[in-house]
Formats: C-alpha cells, sequence, structure tokens
C-alpha cells in the first residue's frame, strides 16, 4: 500500500501518525470493501488531516480523518467536535446523498491517540479554489442551490440548545450563547493574549441586557456552522452549468437559530440566495440578534488570530463596533 504524505508542518493540528497506524486504520476498517492501493494526505484543512484511501478489487474511494493531535490546545467552541459532528451526521445525511455518509466514527481513541472517521469519497472540486474563474451566473447557480441545501438544514427542529453530542445542552438560547462567549473569554487569558480582552468582558456584561431578545429564539432549528465555498463540492459541466456534489464538514453544527450561522452574518451572499431561501433576518430584533452574533464571532476569531499569527486588531475592532450599536 503506497503512502503519500505532506512535509512535517509547524501547525500541530495536522500531524502525522505514523505511517504504520493509518496502514493499521484502513487495512481494519476498508478492507471488506476491498484491497487498500493508496493512502494520500489531502491538503487544504485547518483542524482534522484528512487523507483519500484508494481500494481495488473493486475499485471504491473513501476519506479518513483524524481529529488534532492530543497536544493541541483547542477552544472551548471546538471541544470535541468530531463527537459533536457523529451525533448529527445522520441527520445531515438523511437531507440528501451531498451531505457525507459515514461508514465509522471511532472515538475511543483505543487504536490511535485521536478520534477517526471514515467516509466514502463525494467526487467534485471545492467551490472555494474556482469561485474567482467562475462567472457571476455560475456563482450565483451555486449560492442558489445551497440557499435550498441550507433551508433543508434549518428546518431540523431540536429539543435543545447548544452543541449536540456530549456537550452542555441548554434550554435557553441566550444561555448557550453566555457559555460560548465565557469560555472563549477563559481561553483567552489562559493563552495569556491581552488585546481585545476587556472589549470581549464588556460585551459579555452587554450580553445580559440582551437575554430577552435572544430569547425570542424558542424553537432550537439544526444549523451547520460552517457553510461556505471552502467546505462546498461542485461539478461544472460542458455547458458551464455548476452543480453542487458536496456540503462538508459538519462538525461545527449547532441547535439555536438559523441567523446565526456565521456566514450569514460575515459574508457578502447574493440576493438569489435569499430569494431562494426565502427569509431574510431583518426585523429590528434580528438586526439585534445578528450583532451580538457578530460580538460573538469576533471573540472567537480573536484566539483564532493569535493561533495563525494575526495581530487581532482587525478582530478587537469587529467587538468594539459591536458594543458601539449595542452599548
Amino acid at each position: 500500500m503506497k503512502i503519500t504524505l505532506q512535509e512535517t508542518r509547524d501547525f500541530v493540528f495536522q500531524v502525522n501518525p505514523d505511517p504504520e497506524q493509518l496502514r493499521t486504520i484502513v487495512e481494519r476498517e476498508l478492507t471488506k470493501f476491498g484491497t487498500p492501493a493508496s493512502i494520500t494526505e489531502i491538503s487544504g484543512g485547518l483542524f482534522n488531516t484528512a487523507y483519500r484511501v484508494d481500494l481495488v478489487d473493486p475499485v471504491s474511494n473513501w476519506i479518513l480523518r483524524l481529529s488534532p493531535a492530543p497536544e493541541a490546545e483547542v477552544f472551548y467552541n471546538e471541544l470535541q467536535l468530531m463527537e459533536r459532528e457523529a451525533d448529527v451526521e445522520k441527520l445531515f445525511s438523511s437531507l440528501g446523498s451531498v451531505f457525507p455518509k459515514a461508514l465509522t466514527y471511532n472515538l475511543d481513541r483505543a487504536h490511535i491517540n485521536r478520534a477517526y472517521s471514515i467516509h466514502q469519497v463525494i467526487e467534485g472540486e471545492l467551490w472555494d479554489f474556482h469561485q474567482a474563474e467562475l462567472s457571476r451566473s455560475q456563482n450565483e447557480e451555486l449560492w442558489t442551490e445551497l440557499s435550498q441545501h441550507a433551508r433543508k438544514i434549518h428546518s431540523v427542529e431540536g429539543d435543545f440548545f447548544g452543541y449536540p453530542g456530549p456537550s452542555k445542552k441548554f434550554s435557553k438560547w441566550s444561555d448557550f450563547i453566555k457559555d460560548v462567549v465565557d469560555g472563549l473569554i477563559d481561553d483567552a487569558k489562559r493563552f495569556g493574549l491581552v488585546l481585545g480582552v476587556a472589549e470581549a468582558e464588556a460585551f459579555r456584561v452587554l450580553l445580559d441586557r440582551y437575554s430577552e431578545i435572544l430569547d425570542e429564539v424558542d424553537t432550537p432549528y439544526l444549523c451547520h456552522g460552517d457553510l461556505w465555498p471552502k467546505n462546498i463540492l461542485f461539478q461544472k459541466e460542458e455547458s458551464g452549468l455548476c452543480s453542487i456534489t458536496g456540503v462538508l464538514d459538519s462538525e461545527r453544527a449547532f441547535w439555536g437559530d438559523p441567523a446565526a450561522e456565521w456566514v450569514f452574518v460575515f459574508l457578502d451572499i447574493p440576493d438569489s440566495f435569499w430569494t431562494a431561501y426565502g427569509k431574510r433576518f431583518n426585523s429590528e430584533s434580528d438586526r439585534t440578534r445578528v450583532q451580538i452574533y457578530k460580538g460573538l464571532y469576533c471573540t472567537q476569531v480573536l484566539l483564532e488570530a493569535k493561533r495563525f499569527g494575526r495581530s487581532g486588531e482587525e478582530e478587537k475592532a469587529g467587538i468594539e463596533e459591536v458594543l458601539a450599536e449595542l452599548g
């Protein structure tokens, strides 16, 4: 079996295990489907480490994903991501063939000190890699189709607010939002972050004043949590028609307000999406909540700025804008 890995990277989230461990996982999980021919690491991710596994006799293709190495410092909102994904995988895969269907999740870390999952390959190209070269109409085709998948996701009702799986469950949307912000501020202090922490703490105080508006969201709906072109596979026909083949990486899913999808807060999404989605979050209460979600995500990316070597000034400014708007 040929094993092709990328060169060693300093980024601790994507440290390759011993190749023999990869070989053992593949032989244990996939030999019943065929003869393993190759394992090839996939580039482009920033959290899990992913590999394409190709089998022969008969031919089939699979994706093996490993959770970050144990020494990786994850943030509060990233705890047990693979366990959370496993809890909602069947819900997502029941919504259509564009959502990956898992063969298995191994979460006990008995064979390797990382959780792993295996899914059958969904063929397609990453939209993000080709977005700039596609025409406006082709991109709008994809946004329109994505809105239909988003609408399906957001129609699924849950029994609690919060992250799925082993995470805390909340009866109120406001309590979940406050809990995440508390966890992120604790992380910032634990990692010795100074820039933006005072602003994040001021934002947390502000949340108590807006509990009632947050709790107007009284039904938890399934939210994908990362619904943007970097997680969308598509195909382009010879005619130029584009269609979505895969909606990936539901590990950041949560139960809550669909307006809290971070892509709705930060991305410039075309009108074609909203027309097909059938709803715009533009009531006065919606706009207030979206500002709160902006403060939440700016607090989150303040930590990510430290992880990826950015200054954090832009993220701090984002929190300041929320404080000015809501304070």
